[in-house]
C-alpha cells in the first residue's frame, strides 16, 4: 500500500516538473580571422639616360633638326651623316631625362662649308628658288640682310637656313612693313656647328621700325612647318595684325629653343597659333605684349585645335607665357606628344604659365572657368519664435557656402563683435540654416545679429534683427481685440462682389516648439520635469479653408519603442553625466473645414528631434541612487512618470515573462492543478483500501 502511494506522489512531482518552463540560452564567440596579404616591392621602370656623347664617325659632327613632315625620299644624302643634337644653349642645371616623341627625330644638319653661301637678300631669294623641290636646302647665311620685301618659302620646298660660324641679323628695310617670311612649305632657322659640335654663331630676326608699325609677322605660316631651335631670337616686331613674331594659320610651329622677346600685336605678341605649337628644350617667350605696349600677350591660342604640344625636356630657365582666345571650359590647352614618357606636367606647369583672364589652369593642361566673384550676403528666411523668455530661434539663408556667426545684444547698446579668425557653424550656399540664441537677457529688448564668411574669407554685412517683444513668453501685454466691422446689407439686386480665395496655410511640422527643457536638467532618480510642446500652427487664430495645425501626440526617446503620453521626463535611475539625448516628438495633422468651423483630424503623422541636456551631477550621499544604490549604474534611458495620471507606454506586460517568453504564472498553476489531482487520486484509493 505504501509503495502505491509513493509510486503516485513520484508521478505528480514529475508531472509537475515536467510542465515546469526551462529555457537555454547560448551565445557563440565571433572569430575573427584576419588574412594578411604579402606584399612585393616592384621596383620603378628606370628611363635609360640618353647619350650625350656623338658617335665616332669620320664625318664632321652636324646639330640636331627636329623632324619635319615632308616627302622625303627614303635614301638618305650620303654626305650628311646623322649625329645626335646637341643643345646649343645647355642649360647649367642638368634637365630630367626623357624620351623624345616620334614625331621630332634626328635629320641630317650641314657643315658650315656645305650648302649654298648668300651675302644678300637677292642671293637669298634666287637660292630658294633654286633649291630642289622636297630635298632639304642649306643656306649659309653669311652677312647681315635687310629685307625690303616678303621672303617666300613655297610649298614644294625644304629650306633651312644656318650662319657661317658667325653671329648674323636678318631686319626689316624702312619701308618694308608685311610678313617677312611668308612659310607654305618647311623653314628651319638655326645656328651652324664648327666641326667639334660648338655654336658656330646665332641668327636674329628683327622686325624693328622706327616710329612705325608693321601689318604684318616676322614668320607667317599658312602651310607646311617652321622650326625655330636655340641659338635663334625673334624681336622687335610691332604690328597691327596678330601674332607680332609668329602667326600659324594653318601650320605647325616647332620650337626646340630659342628666344621670342619685344613683339607688340593685337592678340599674341610672341605667337598666334591656330593649330599646334610644339615645345622643347630651352625656350624664353616673354617679354610680348598687345599693341598698347603694356598688357602681357605672348602665346595666343584659338581654337580647340590649338595647344601647346611637350615633346622633349623643358629645361630649366624656360619661360613661356600663354592665353587661349575665346577658351572653353575644359579645352584642353597643354598636352605631351605621342610617344612621350617621363615627363610630368607639373614639372611644365613650373615653366609654363597661363595669362588669360577668365580661366585658371588645371593640373591636367585644361581650362577652369573662373567663378564670377559674390559678395556674402545673408537674409531672414522666418520669423524669429521664443523658445523660452532667454531663448529663440530663427532660420537665415546665405548666398554662399562657407560659416556664419551669430549673436546678441540689449537693443540700443553696442552690438556683439565675432571672432572671425575662428571656424564657425558650416554652411551652404542657398540652403537654409538655423539659428538659436540662448541665456538672453530676460529684462531687456533683444536684437539679434548674423554675419556670414564665405571659404576665401570675405565677410557679409553684420545682419541685425528686433526680436519681437509683445510675443516673448512671460510678458503680459495684452494683444489688443480685432475690431468687427459690421457687414453691410446687400440689395436684394445687387451683384455680390466674390471674396478673395482663400490660400490655405500649411506650415511645417518643424516650426512645432518645446517648452520647459531649454537647460540642463539635473536627473536624479524617479526625478520627473514637466515639459510641453506647441505645435506648428496652432497659433492660428483666424484659420481658413484648408488651413492645418499639427498637434502632440506622444514621445519617444530616440532608438526607443515606447510611446510615452505623458508630457514628463526623468530617469528610473539617474544620468549624472553631461550628455545630448534626441527624443521625438510625434505630431498629427488637422485641417480646418470653414463650413463646420472645425478642426479634423487626418491620418498624417510626423515629427521633430529634439535633443534633452542633461547636467552633471555628483551621486555620491544620495540614498538610492542609481540601479546598485549607492550611486553607480545609471542608464541613459529617458521615461515618463510612471505615477502620472495617464499611462507613459502604450503597451505593457500582463505579467512576469521569461527570456522564452513562457508565462511563468500560467505553469505554476497547472503544476499545482497537478499536484492537487495526484493528491486527490490517493485519497480515493485509500478510502476503497480501508472500506
Amino acid at each position: 500500500m505504501r509503495k502505491k502511494q509513493l509510486f503516485a506522489m513520484l508521478l505528480a512531482g514529475t508531472l509537475s516538473i515536467g510542465m515546469a518552463p526551462t529555457s537555454a540560452f547560448a551565445a557563440e564567440e565571433g572569430t575573427t580571422v584576419t588574412i594578411e596579404e604579402g606584399t612585393a616591392d616592384v621596383p620603378a621602370e628606370e628611363v635609360p639616360e640618353a647619350s650625350t656623347e656623338a658617335p665616332n664617325t669620320s664625318a664632321p659632327e652636324a646639330s640636331v633638326t627636329p623632324e619635319i613632315p615632308t616627302e622625303t625620299p627614303e635614301t638618305p644624302t650620303p654626305e650628311a651623316t646623322v649625329t645626335p643634337e646637341t643643345p646649343t644653349e645647355a642649360p647649367e642645371t642638368p634637365t630630367p631625362e626623357a624620351t623624345v616623341t616620334p614625331e621630332v627625330t634626328i635629320t641630317p644638319t650641314p657643315e658650315i662649308s656645305e650648302g649654298t653661301v648668300v651675302k644678300s637678300e637677292a642671293e637669298l631669294n634666287a637660292a630658294i628658288a633654286a633649291a630642289p623641290e622636297t630635298e632639304p636646302s642649306n643656306i649659309i647665311l653669311d652677312e647681315d640682310l635687310s629685307l625690303t620685301a616678303t621672303v617666300s618659302i613655297p610649298a614644294n620646298k625644304n629650306i633651312i637656313i644656318t650662319t657661317a660660324g658667325k653671329d648674323v641679323s636678318i631686319s626689316r628695310d624702312g619701308a618694308m612693313k608685311g610678313n617677312m617670311f611668308q612659310v607654305e612649305g618647311n623653314f628651319t632657322l638655326q645656328s651652324g656647328k664648327t666641326e667639334d659640335g660648338a655654336t658656330a654663331g646665332s641668327i636674329t630676326v628683327s622686325g624693328y621700325l622706327d616710329g612705325n608699325k608693321a601689318d604684318g609677322a616676322i614668320i607667317n605660316v599658312s602651310g607646311g612647318v617652321f622650326v625655330m631651335d636655340g641659338n635663334v631670337t625673334l624681336c622687335d616686331n610691332t604690328t597691327t595684325a596678330n601674332g607680332g613674331a609668329v602667326t600659324n594659320a594653318g601650320g605647325r610651329v616647332i620650337l626646340t629653343g630659342g628666344t621670342i622677346k619685344g613683339n607688340q600685336a593685337e592678340s599674341g605678341g610672341a605667337i598666334y597659333s591656330e593649330g599646334v605649337v610644339q615645345i622643347q628644350g630651352s625656350l624664353y617667350i616673354s617679354d610680348n605684349t598687345k599693341t598698347d605696349g603694356t598688357t602681357p600677350d605672348n602665346i595666343a591660342l584659338k581654337g580647340e585645335g590649338a595647344v601647346l604640344e611637350v615633346s622633349n625636356v623643358l629645361a630649366e630657365g624656360t619661360k613661356i607665357g600663354f592665353h587661349a582666345v575665346e577658351g572653353k571650359e575644359g579645352q584642353k590647352v597643354i598636352q605631351f606628344a605621342e610617344g612621350v614618357e617621363g615627363l610630368a606636367m607639373e614639372d611644365v606647369l613650373k615653366v609654363v604659365t597661363y595669362e588669360g583672364t577668365g580661366f585658371t589652369l588645371n593640373a591636367d593642361g585644361t581650362l577652369q572657368a573662373d567663378k564670377p566673384a559674390v559678395t556674402p550676403d545673408v537674409k531672414l528666411k522666418t520669423k524669429p519664435k521664443w523658445l523660452s523668455r532667454t531663448s529663440v530661434e530663427f532660420t537665415c539663408v546665405a548666398n554662399v557656402d562657407g560659416w556664419f556667426y551669430a549673436g546678441w545684444g540689449v537693443t540700443g547698446q553696442e552690438a556683439p563683435s565675432f571672432d572671425v579668425n575662428k571656424e564657425g557653424t558650416a554652411i551652404e550656399a542657398n540652403k537654409e540654416f538655423k539659428v538659436t540664441l540662448k541665456d538672453l537677457d530676460d529684462k531687456n529688448p533683444i536684437t539679434a545679429y548674423v554675419l556670414v564668411k564665405d571659404k576665401e574669407n570675405n565677410l557679409s554685412k553684420k545682419r541685425s534683427l528686433d526680436l519681437d517683444e509683445k510675443t516673448r513668453p512671460g510678458n503680459t501685454t495684452p494683444t489688443p481685440e480685432a475690431t468687427v466691422t459690421p457687414t453691410p446689407e446687400v440689395s436684394p439686386t445687387a451683384t455680390p462682389t466674390p471674396g478673395p480665395t482663400h490660400t490655405p496655410v500649411v506650415p511645417s511640422v518643424k516650426n512645432s516648439v518645446v517648452h520647459g527643457l531649454e537647460n540642463p536638467l539635473e536627473m536624479w532618480p524617479n526625478v520627473f520635469y514637466s515639459f510641453s510642446v506647441t505645435g506648428a500652427g496652432s497659433d492660428n487664430r483666424n484659420p481658413g479653408e484648408g488651413d492645418a495645425q499639427w498637434v502632440p501626440q506622444y514621445w519617444m526617446q530616440e532608438g526607443g519603442s515606447s510611446k510615452q503620453t505623458t508630457w514628463k521626463i526623468g530617469s528610473k535611475s539617474g544620468i549624472y553625466d553631461e550628455k545630448t539625448l534626441p527624443i521625438r516628438i510625434y505630431l498629427k495633422k488637422y485641417v480646418y473645414n470653414a463650413e463646420k468651423k472645425q478642426w479634423f483630424g487626418t491620418d498624417e503623422m510626423d515629427y521633430i528631434t529634439y535633443e534633452v541636456r542633461t547636467a552633471k551631477i555628483s551621486p555620491s550621499g544620495t540614498p538610492g541612487a542609481g540601479v546598485n544604490g549607492d550611486g553607480t549604474g545609471g542608464s541613459d534611458t529617458l521615461v515618463t512618470d510612471p505615477n502620472s495620471s495617464e499611462t507613459g507606454s502604450t503597451s505593457s506586460a500582463s505579467g512576469a515573462k521569461t527570456a522564452d517568453e513562457s508565462p511563468v504564472g500560467n505553469m505554476l498553476m497547472l503544476a499545482f492543478a497537478s499536484v492537487v489531482a495526484g493528491g486527490y487520486v490517493l485519497v480515493r484509493r485509500r478510502k476503497k483500501e480501508t472500506e
